[in-house]
């Protein structure tokens, strides 16, 4: 992921772009078929385990260049995310647990319109992104009984493809940098099959025989900092 923002980045400063924006935010993700896996995994526990976190929103990255045409934007961004559920019990004797780690690289093609003119007001824009999206989910499986702590991984891939639509207003703030604020809704309307890392022949599936997939569809609130290079 690292040599596609440095992609992006010498694209951006050798011409091709207007400009090249960093954007951090809050990311909620839906996540419903690992949300029932997790509940499997709950009642296979010989002890009353309990959820302590269930794929609650975290922070997401985003790096893009854009390219102005007229009252339109069109460009590339790279960004990751990630979020998490814990199964857990513990008592005098020991402890048992189940981490549900998960993960995305996510690269798309945004496109957005202006919808004023005005710069002294700032600019507000409607976006859309299609997006490619790859996830990863690592089940960490952890046993204590006394002093010897036990530990098992295993590690899943999938590819998703989603769309994001949403709006955003910008305004200069220090000679060729500004500021903009992002809200949007991200859709997964393809979720890959959980295949295993060492063997992409098998997928996971719940106890109902269901494949389990990645949801990262939610919405996204962000604040960006973007630099225009000067031509």
């Amino acid at each position: 992921m690292k040599y596609f923002y440095i992609l992006l980045f010498l694209i951006a400063q050798h011409g091709f772009a207007q400009q090249i924006q960093f954007t951090t935010g809050i990311g909620t993700y839906a996540m419903k078929s690992m949300k029932y896996h997790g509940e499997n995994l709950q009642q296979s526990f010989p002890v009353d385990a309990r959820f302590v976190d269930k794929f609650p929103p975290y922070p997401f990255y985003t790096l893009s260049i854009l390219q102005r045409i007229g009252n339109c934007y069109v460009g590339g961004s790279g960004s990751y995310g990630s979020t998490g559920s814990r199964i857990n019990y513990t008592d005098y004797s020991g402890s048992i647990s189940a981490d549900q780690n998960v993960r995305y690289f996510e690269f798309g093609a945004p496109f957005a319109v202006l919808l004023n003119r005005n710069a002294s007001l700032g600019y507000l824009k409607i976006t859309a992104k299609p997006t490619v999206v790859f996830g990863r989910y690592v089940l960490l499986l952890t046993t204590r009984l006394g002093e010897p702590l036990e530990s098992e991984k295993v590690k899943f891939t999938s590819v998703n493809l989603g769309i994001e639509s949403g709006l955003s207003y910008s305004r200069k703030v220090f000679n060729a940098f500004e500021l903009e604020l992002q809200g949007g809704y991200n859709f997964n309307f393809y979720k890959g099959e959980l295949l295993y890392s060492t063997n992409d022949s098998y997928s996971l599936e719940d106890k109902d025989g269901k494949k389990v997939t990645l949801d990262w569809s939610g919405f996204r609130v962000g604040l960006g900092v973007a630099y225009h290079f000067k031509r």
